[in-house]
């Protein structure tokens, strides 16, 4: 995967270079993820590190529209 990665990082400053640089940026971000749970969850509670999608179904619109705690806005 980080030999695809490298292989998108090319030299010349066109908007081709800069978008493959950031799809890199992307796949290195995933493997360094994946690789830090490799000895289980690297999270200290209450942190899960990962919200499922039936979480984030039953959030629904309070995720878009209801302040968080503890947010001014």
């Amino acid at each position: 995967m980080l030999d695809l990665a490298a292989t998108l990082v090319r030299h010349g400053a066109t908007a081709e270079n800069a978008l493959d640089a950031g799809a890199a940026t992307l796949l290195a971000a995933d493997v360094i993820g994946a690789v830090s749970h490799e000895n289980g969850n690297p999270f200290m509670p209450p942190a899960t590190g990962f919200v499922s999608d039936s979480t984030l179904r039953k959030l629904g619109i309070y995720l878009v529209d209801a302040p968080s705690p503890g947010s001014p806005y």
